[in-house]
């Protein structure tokens, strides 16, 4: 998964720190989102799912696809909901 430009802004100022944020993104992927690709919450305007990331103001936004994701956008909370990336 590429960084995105808020892990490259803050890897500027704290490498290790952008480094436990893409862990942690990786982690809610691997460890919930491809488990339960179901659990995240719906969003009926163009069928996709959000998580929100435990601890991290970002939300994983995927389409699910039989039992296996598509992941589309990270995206951190604090933007326009408006910008949100859409399939």
């Amino acid at each position: 998964m590429p960084t995105s430009t808020k892990s490259r802004f803050i890897a500027g100022y704290d490498t290790a720190a952008a480094n436990r944020i893409i862990a942690r993104i990786h982690r809610t992927i691997y460890r919930t989102i491809a488990v339960l690709p179901l659990s995240g919450r719906l969003n009926p305007a163009n069928n996709t799912r959000e998580y929100a990331v435990p601890g991290l103001p970002y939300l994983v936004i995927y389409l699910p696809a039989g039992d296996i994701a598509d992941i589309i956008a990270v995206f951190h909370t604090a933007r326009d909901p408006d910008a949100k990336r859409q399939p």
